[in-house]
């Protein structure tokens, strides 16, 4: 486990995230970094954006779904 995903773990537990919430969260912002091939801490704010786009008209994803990713990324 990357120190990163560690901390954000960390972080949701003192917030009493759910077990699910959690690992949907995890899950989101490991969907960015794969996509990207890079850690997310060091993606700029307009690459994030044009992921998200990507999800909603490429990949045609819910809106329910974006939003739960994005609020992932925004957590992080």
């Amino acid at each position: 486990m990357t120190p990163l995903r560690a901390r954000m773990i960390r972080e949701m537990q003192l917030r009493q995230f759910s077990k699910r919430t959690i690992e949907s969260y995890v899950d989101a912002v490991l969907g960015l970094a794969r996509h990207y091939h890079r850690s997310p801490d060091q993606l700029a704010l307009e690459v994030v954006r044009a992921y998200l786009h990507h999800l909603l008209i490429e990949r045609k994803l819910a809106q329910g779904t974006c939003n739960l990713r994005a609020a992932a990324i925004t957590f992080l």
